[in-house]
C-alpha cells in the first residue's frame, strides 16, 4: 500500500477509537447507547436491560477505543514527527488493532444477546 492509503486507514482507526471512547462516555454519563454500535435488529426502546449492557460494555468500549486510537497514532503520527519505527513494530501494531476489533466484536455481541434481546 502506498503512504496515502496507509494514512487514510490510520485516520479511520483513530476516528473509530475516538468514537468508541465518546460512546463509552455517553453510556456512563447519560445512560445512552449509540445505535451505531449495536445490531440493527435490536430495538433499544424495548430492550430488557439497557443498564446491564452499559455496565458490562463501558470498559470494553473505553479500552478498545483508547487502544485503537493509540494504534493509529503509533503508525501515522509518530513517523510524521520523526520517530522512525521498525517495520516489525508496524506489523505488530496492526495485529494488536485487529485483535482488539475482533475481541470487542465478540464481547459486544455476547452483551447484546444477554442484555438487549
Amino acid at each position: 500500500m502506498n503512504d496515502t492509503t496507509n494514512l487514510f486507514l490510520d485516520i479511520l482507526v483513530i476516528a473509530a477509537g475516538l468514537y468508541l471512547v465518546y460512546s463509552a462516555i455517553l453510556m456512563r454519563l447519560r445512560g445512552e447507547i449509540q445505535g451505531s454500535l449495536i445490531s440493527r435488529n435490536i430495538d433499544l426502546k424495548n430492550a430488557p436491560d439497557k443498564q446491564g449492557y452499559i455496565r458490562v460494555m463501558f470498559w470494553p468500549n473505553l479500552l478498545a477505543g483508547v487502544m485503537l486510537a493509540l494504534c493509529g497514532i503509533t503508525t501515522s503520527v509518530l513517523p510524521r514527527l520523526g520517530v522512525v519505527l521498525p517495520e516489525q513494530i508496524n506489523t505488530w501494531v496492526f495485529l494488536v488493532a485487529l485483535v482488539v476489533i475482533m475481541a470487542y466484536g465478540i464481547l459486544s455481541m455476547n452483551a447484546q444477546n444477554k442484555y438487549l434481546r
